[in-house]
């Protein structure tokens, strides 16, 4: 399917299996479970899920290897939602830095 986005999927808990099924049926939209497949063979994600446990590191891991890749991190037991992004930036002025903090 053209412009099919593929959201990247990892974690255990009733929510991701919630928004699986909640998207799986949306046209346009690929589910690939990350923790059900070999991650070499896994297609570039648009969006990565992972739930988190009030720890953000695993979804900063994905940071690194999905560095142009949405990340939206899902803490279980807040019910909270992070947006990350690996986005790097240069910033050589207070103006670079104004224009990053206004993107």
């Amino acid at each position: 399917m053209e412009n099919t986005k593929h959201i990247l999927m990892f974690g255990e808990s009733i929510y991701l299996a919630a928004i699986e099924s909640a998207l799986s049926p949306i046209a346009g939209f690929e589910i690939i479970r990350g923790d059900m497949a070999d991650r070499a063979e896994l297609p570039s994600p648009d969006t990565v899920i992972v739930t988190i446990n009030g720890d953000l590191a695993p979804a900063l891991a994905f940071i690194e290897t999905y560095p142009n890749t949405p990340v939206i991190a899902l803490d279980v037991q807040t019910h909270v939602l992070t947006m990350l992004s690996g986005e790097q930036t240069a910033v050589h002025t207070t103006q670079d830095l104004i224009d990053a903090i206004m993107r």
